[in-house]
Formats: structure tokens, sequence, C-alpha cells
């Protein structure tokens, strides 16, 4: 399950004086899961995103990572590469993951 997180970029806003926001996402899966995990790529559809891709690498937290926006992402293909090679790949709703 992905799970993110936002709060207000101090002192952040955009040309046009929109307050951007910091957004955290990750995984929230057993640690037995975790460990199958090599890393974890984040592709955001939020126009205002930046980056809009963003690879994790560290089990510790969940494969965390960050971005900053406008608005949360509503689409977010998360991409798994597994120890083994594979890969697998879902979507997710960035802002329904919120907490």
């Amino acid at each position: 399950m992905v799970k993110s997180q936002a709060w207000e970029f101090l002192g952040g806003v955009d040309a046009k004086g929109n307050i951007l926001y910091r957004f955290e996402v990750w995984l929230d899966a057993p640690q037995n899961v975790l460990s199958r995990i090599d890393s974890v790529t984040y592709d955001y559809d939020a126009p205002s995103a930046t980056p809009k891709s963003r690879e994790a690498n560290q089990v510790i937290g969940g494969f965390r990572a960050r971005f900053g926006a406008l608005a949360c992402s509503k689409d977010i293909t998360v991409t798994l590469k597994m120890t083994d090679g594979s890969k697998r790949s879902a979507r997710a709703d960035g802002c329904r993951a919120l907490n």
C-alpha cells in the first residue's frame, strides 16, 4: 500500500504566488515484502510536480521519496524493481494515500 503525507513548503510559492507543498510517499508493507524489493520508482501526474519521477532505493522507511507540487498527485505510477530482477508496476491515488 502506498502512503503519503504533505506539508507546506515554508516560504515556497510559485510565480503566481500559489503555495507550494512537499509530498512524501512510501510503501507501507511488512518487512518480508519490502526485503524482496531492490528499488521503487514513483512517477507523478501532477502538472506542477517537481521532479516528475523519483527513484528510492532505501528499504528503511519503505522506499520514501519526496516531491514538490501545488496539489497532490491523483495518479502515481509505482514501479517496483524486485531483487530477482523482475519489475512490477501499479497505479496509486496519491490524494487518497494522504494521512
